[in-house]
C-alpha cells in the first residue's frame, strides 16, 4: 500500500492554484507533484514516487559529479504503514499552520511518509524542504483521504 500512496497526484487545478504565473508553465498536465522551484531544484507540492526518483537522481548526480557550488547535499525519504482499527487525525497545516482536523476513522491503514531535501553551497546559497503526506486506505485498500498536499514553506539562504 505504501507503493500504491506514491501513486497518487493532486488534481491540476490545485497545484496552479497556489503556483504563481511564471511556472505555469512547468506545471505538466499529468504527474504533477511541484508547484514551484527554487536555484533550479523542484518544491514538491506533494510525496509520490515520481517526486522521489527526482530527488534520488538529483542527490545521485551531485555525489557522482564533483561540484565546485554545492558543499553539502541530502536526502532523505522515510515512509510507513500501520493498521489501525480506530484512527484520529490530527494535524496543522504545514504552510498556514491552521489545524486540520480532527477527523475518525476506523478499520484502517495509514500511510504517513516524509520527503526531506536540502543543500548548502555557503552562507548565499542553500534550501531546506521538509514535506510529509499521509494517506488513509480501508481495510480493502481503497484510498479514503489524502493530507498535507499543498504548499510548504521552505528555508532559502
Amino acid at each position: 500500500m505504501i507503493l500504491k500512496a506514491e501513486t497518487f497526484y493532486p488534481d491540476r487545478d490545485s497545484v496552479i492554484a497556489v503556483t504563481d504565473s511564471i511556472n505555469h508553465q512547468y506545471i505538466p498536465d499529468s504527474n504533477y507533484w511541484h508547484y514551484s522551484s527554487f536555484d533550479g531544484i523542484l518544491i514538491p507540492f506533494t510525496i509520490t514516487r515520481e517526486a522521489i526518483n527526482y530527488y534520488i537522481a538529483l542527490i545521485d548526480t551531485m555525489k557522482n559529479i564533483p561540484s565546485e557550488i554545492f558543499i553539502t547535499a541530502e536526502f532523505y525519504y522515510h515512509s510507513e504503514i500501520k493498521y489501525n482499527e480506530f484512527y484520529e487525525f490530527q494535524g496543522v497545516d504545514q504552510y498556514t499552520d491552521e489545524p486540520l482536523g480532527p477527523e475518525t476513522y476506523t478499520n484502517v491503514y495509514v500511510v504517513k511518509m516524509q520527503l526531506k531535501w536540502e543543500h548548502y553551497c555557503g552562507p548565499m546559497c542553500g534550501l531546506w524542504i521538509n514535506r510529509k503526506r499521509e494517506v488513509i486506505f480501508d481495510k480493502d485498500g481503497n484510498l479514503i483521504k489524502i493530507y498535507y498536499d499543498g504548499q510548504i514553506p521552505i528555508a532559502v539562504s
